[in-house]
């Protein structure tokens, strides 16, 4: 089916003029349609899918609305303009913003005018056209990928879950505290998404350290002699890992510098801000799921919070640790 051009024109003598004009320039490749009113053309756009271009003059549908803003409301990538008589050019001017025209010919036409205005608007509309297009096929593929890297993750998860059995699902419970946080302060969503892959694979180094490494601060944790060469090796790992299956940096160095401390006495030594907000975010997010979660022992929120308020300002950032502890008090 040709796409369609739509002239609209209270004189039939403007509209055979039209007609004849453009059949002779556009005819070969598109349909050119002359209606005296806009009710008439509005039904010609419901039932033609592919109108590039309309032409009309001041136009009112029989209820009174305008005709121009009913095509928008219809299919704003149309390209509208307008036929006048006005030579009010603030009057155009408004038309043209209140409507979204393209741009407007005066009445007496001129057909080299016309030829060209048209040929751009049709330009313009393929050009829009193949854009949306790709838009829509980037968006498929962009999709399909999401749903490969879900089930990709989930995997990742459900083999750190193996690997960390006896506290299955802190990863996931680390990545809601921790948007708790995000939200709180306002995080950007992809700021967000970011934050959850960070604490979702937090232990992913866990898959390369040894069993009796993972035994070692499992069992004794902080009191373990070995205990930050073991959290930088775990750190390095999943640095490693992660850079493999091509995560962005901010996430691979989040995850990295985890277990960073406050006061800067952390593997890497970084110290205060210094560290990223991520890692800041998931040191406490993580240390809360551990307390939260323990085995050996249940934890009341005010013995979990008395916790974090002896290590805030040298293990946690003391802005978040507050922030985070006024968060979660009320949900306990």
């Amino acid at each position: 089916m040709y796409p369609t051009i739509i002239c609209v024109d209270t004189e039939s003598s403007t509209l055979d003029a039209l007609y004849e004009q453009l059949n002779l320039y556009f005819g070969e490749n598109y349909k050119i349609k002359t209606v005296l009113s806009a009710d008439e053309a509005l039904k010609l756009v419901d039932k033609n899918t592919n109108v590039p271009v309309i032409i009309s003059d001041y136009c009112y549908l029989n209820n009174g609305d305008d005709f121009f803003n009913c095509i928008n409301k219809h299919n704003s990538k149309i390209k509208k303009i307008l036929l006048t008589n006005s030579v009010s050019i603030d009057k155009i001017t408004d038309t043209i913003n209140d409507s979204g025209l393209f741009g407007f010919i005066q009445k007496p036409h001129n057909s080299d005018e016309l030829f060209s205005i048209i040929s751009k608007a049709l330009k313009t509309y393929e050009n829009d056209k193949a854009s949306f297009e790709s838009n829509q096929k980037y968006k498929l593929l962009h999709e399909t990928s999401l749903k490969k890297n879900e089930g990709l993750v989930n995997a990742i998860i459900y083999a750190i879950d193996l690997r960390n059995f006896r506290n299955m699902g802190s990863c996931r419970r680390t990545a809601k505290y921790a948007k708790i946080i995000g939200r709180a302060l306002k995080m950007p969503q992809k700021k967000l998404e970011n934050l959850k892959y960070c604490a979702l694979f937090k232990d992913i180094g866990k898959l390369a350290i040894t069993d009796a490494d993972l035994c070692l601060i499992n069992e004794n944790g902080i009191y373990c002699p070995d205990y930050y060469s073991i959290l930088a090796m775990q750190a390095s790992y999943s640095e490693n890992i992660l850079a493999s299956f091509d995560y962005k940096d901010e996430i691979i160095s989040a995850i990295k510098y985890q277990f960073e401390q406050y006061d800067g006495k952390g593997p890497f030594r970084l110290k205060g801000k210094k560290i990223p907000i991520e890692s800041r975010i998931i040191h406490i997010a993580s240390f809360f799921e551990s307390i939260r979660n323990n085995q050996k022992k249940k934890f009341t929120i005010d013995e979990i919070i008395n916790r974090f308020q002896e290590k805030k300002g040298t293990i946690f950032d003391p802005e978040l640790v507050d922030m985070f502890t006024d968060l979660i008090k009320p949900k306990f």
